[in-house]
């Protein structure tokens, strides 16, 4: 791979690309755990996610490595309890439907929207 040795002399920029990607979000989402924030469980959802696609691509330039892998587990860890923390916050069916809607929209269906008035059926 030629861009890993471009990219790779110097590990200054790669230190700072993973602070940006995984260290400050990780900082921001305890915090907002710590506030008790209602985006809370969303943000750490979204770095447990963050951090194992980081990993991934670190798999992808250097192969499997022993801290690596531990790191993913973390990321999964962190995943799982986030989706537990929405599920608790919104409930069991809500994350459901949320989850829903969304592959929904990916596959290219349209989703019924809900009405608060009732239709009348005329004879």
């Amino acid at each position: 791979m030629p861009w890993p040795d471009f990219l790779f002399k110097d590990f200054i920029p790669s230190g700072f690309a993973l602070l940006a990607v995984n260290g400050l979000p990780q900082l921001l989402a305890a915090l907002m755990l710590f506030k008790k924030h209602p985006w809370a469980c969303q943000v750490t959802l979204a770095c447990g996610i963050l951090l194992m696609l980081w990993i991934v691509l670190e798999w992808w330039i250097w192969g499997f490595v022993a801290l690596s892998n531990i790191y993913f587990v973390l990321g999964l860890v962190e995943a799982v309890v986030a989706l537990f923390c929405l599920r608790k916050e919104v409930g069991n069916r809500a994350i459901y439907n949320y989850l829903n809607i969304i592959i929904l929209k990916k596959s290219g269906f349209q989703t019924p929207v809900a009405t608060s008035k009732t239709t009348e059926i005329t004879r």
